[in-house]
């Protein structure tokens, strides 16, 4: 057995067998506490421990899915040994074990495993060692996450409800859209940033959670843009339903039929056609060209809008785009049909992957630029390398590798 999992379990035997408040039958447990809006109802008895080896015990942020999340410390042992309980927006609280390091967290809840490290600005960005859920988080206190509105402010963004399209059977519908804007009234030139799928698309749970990227919000903020995160239909509080290529067996989730994945991806066109017509009717946005940015499915949306209003973007950023994951027979045939408009923005754009994406390798995603370039298509391809091999996907977890070139991209509109 390796000497540092020797030292983890001979550190964690230690620690489990003294008299505080856990038992070995109790590492794991999962609480019925659900942590909810409004004042945060903890598990009864939970106190915060300070360790040396990090900046703060309780933090608060974001999943990669726009889900609010708190973790707190609340034992400490020796060798860096930490008793954590970590809790989900609309999920209970669950209790793990630990190694703290200087700037470094890993932790084991119930079967699944986390562990990350201080990032840009004093935030702590974890990842699930599956790589599917990644929580950028920041310091904060029992006394902030149990005051009455936390959740609600969280996201530092109002929440309008816009216009959608209608359904097929002529019901209307309504997106819901966080707003982040500049001190004053405006007019601000508008940005635009489009979230992407479900993961497999049969969780029901996920379609009601609400995304956002609050760093990137803020970077544009700076740069004088009023943001907004439209939420597409049946997504996020919006209304009508979530069809953006689902199977039509219940419980498949999204499908990898050519055709009802392109019908699918036109369902969300409309809905960013939609949700930024009822935009420009704001008063706080200026008639200025929008800037467009999007992770992953929303990344190819905003490289179509772009192509199919060319003379109303100023620039897109493509953060790990496509469609259907690569796992389809037909994904590069999909893929390509859904961006093959996009050459007709011949503004700036910059495409930005992630090396180890397990949705998109890096030969599918430069063979997608390679096409868009041959048709006439101008823009710029990065591949920026992760902390860990298969998070490829999950770029907006971690500020500190897209900060300076998007930063960058921004600073030359």
């Amino acid at each position: 057995m390796p000497r540092i999992t020797t030292v983890f379990l001979l550190t964690f035997g230690l620690f489990l067998a003294s008299d505080g408040p856990w038992s070995v039958s109790k590492a794991n447990a999962q609480s019925d506490t659900i942590m909810r809006a409004g004042p945060v109802e903890l598990p009864l008895g939970l106190t915060a421990q300070s360790t040396p080896l990090l900046p703060a015990p309780v933090w608060v942020g974001l999943t990669t899915d726009g889900l609010p999340a708190v973790l707190v410390i609340d034992q400490t042992g020796p060798e860096g040994a930490v008793g954590v309980l970590m809790a989900i927006y609309g999920q209970t609280w669950r209790r793990g074990i630990g190694i703290a390091k200087p700037g470094k967290l890993t932790f084991r809840l119930q079967d699944r495993d986390w562990s990350g490290s201080l990032g840009a600005y004093g935030s702590l960005q974890l990842m699930a060692k599956d790589r599917w859920q990644g929580i950028n988080f920041s310091p904060s206190s029992l006394e902030v996450i149990t005051s009455a509105d936390w959740i609600d402010d969280f996201h530092g963004a109002e929440e309008i409800m816009l216009a959608g399209p209608l359904e097929p059977d002529g019901t209307p519908t309504a997106l819901k859209t966080l707003i982040y804007s500049p001190p004053g009234p405006g007019p601000f030139p508008l940005a635009v940033l489009n979230h992407g799928s479900t993961d497999s698309g049969n969780d029901s749970l996920a379609n009601q959670r609400v995304w956002t990227q609050r760093h990137l919000a803020e970077m544009l903020v700076e740069r004088g843009y009023l943001v907004a995160v439209p939420q597409r239909r049946g997504r996020g509080g919006s209304s009508g339903v979530y069809g953006e290529g689902l199977s039509s067996t219940p419980g498949m989730g999204y499908s990898c039929d050519r055709s009802i994945a392109i019908e699918g991806f036109e369902r969300g066109i409309e809905d960013i056609n939609a949700a930024i017509a009822s935009l420009r009717d704001l008063p706080s946005v200026s008639d200025a060209p929008v800037l467009m940015i999007g992770n992953s499915r929303g990344g190819a949306l905003s490289m179509a809008y772009a192509g199919h209003a060319p003379d109303m973007v100023s620039g897109v950023i493509n953060v790990v785009g496509g469609w259907v994951e690569e796992a389809c027979e037909e994904a590069y045939a999909i893929n390509h049909h859904v961006l093959s408009d996009a050459h007709a923005f011949q503004g700036p754009n910059l495409w930005l992957y992630g090396n180890g994406d397990t949705v998109y390798s890096a030969r599918h995603s430069h063979a997608l630029f390679a096409a868009y370039r041959t048709a006439g298509g101008q823009g710029t391809y990065l591949q920026a390398d992760l902390p860990w091999d298969g998070s490829g996907h999950m770029i907006l977890s971690y500020p500190k590798i897209y900060h300076e070139e998007i930063a960058a991209f921004l600073d030359d509109l």
